[in-house]
């Protein structure tokens, strides 16, 4: 049987990398309220919270199979800070009034269970190996990670409904039998 792992830390890697590609400010959308988010609960609002993830602004990131972990600065102190995927609300680029369902497009393009039927290696089970966050990172007072309250919801900022994945499945053989197709 073939080694199946998630998908999830693939596809979230490539809407990162498109998104540092393209100039935009990457930030999250979190439900702070969803099981196993390690975030400083004091700047939690309406249990949501909105993370920048700009490489200036985290360190040690990694992205495991439920979840992806990275330090960040919060009032001048280092916090440990782990996010699953099915929390993160949005992607968003503040600066093109962008907003990506992630969580529905990471759960509608994970075809790793679908597969392997529910049998994927977990990275992020108890005994694996956890990122390592070390005390000595080298971080500016610049590269913090702050919460504005005067910035607009990130929620108003998408134009997607909450039903929808922001994403159409179209199948190969559509219109085989219409010439002009």
């Amino acid at each position: 049987m073939p080694h199946i792992v998630s998908f999830k830390p693939f596809l979230f890697n490539a809407y990162y990398d498109w998104y540092l590609k393209c100039g935009f400010t990457p930030h999250l959308l979190i439900d702070a309220n969803v099981d196993g988010v390690q975030v400083p609960r004091q700047y939690v609002r309406e249990g949501q919270i909105v993370l920048s993830i700009a490489p200036g602004a985290i360190a040690d990131f990694h992205a495991g199979s439920r979840a992806v972990f990275f330090k960040a600065m919060f009032s001048g102190r280092s916090e440990d800070i782990v996010i699953p995927y099915k929390a993160m609300t949005e992607l968003i680029a503040r600066e093109q009034d962008l907003a990506l369902p992630l969580a529905q497009a990471l759960e509608a393009f994970d075809v790793a269970d679908k597969i392997s039927g529910g049998a994927v290696d977990d990275d992020d089970e108890e005994g694996a190996e956890e990122p390592e966050f070390s005390e000595d990172s080298e971080e500016s007072e610049d590269s913090s990670v702050s919460f504005d309250e005067d910035k607009p919801d990130a929620a108003d900022v998408s134009s997607e409904s909450d039903d929808a994945a922001g994403f159409e499945f179209v199948s190969d053989d559509e219109g085989a039998d219409d010439p002009q197709k």
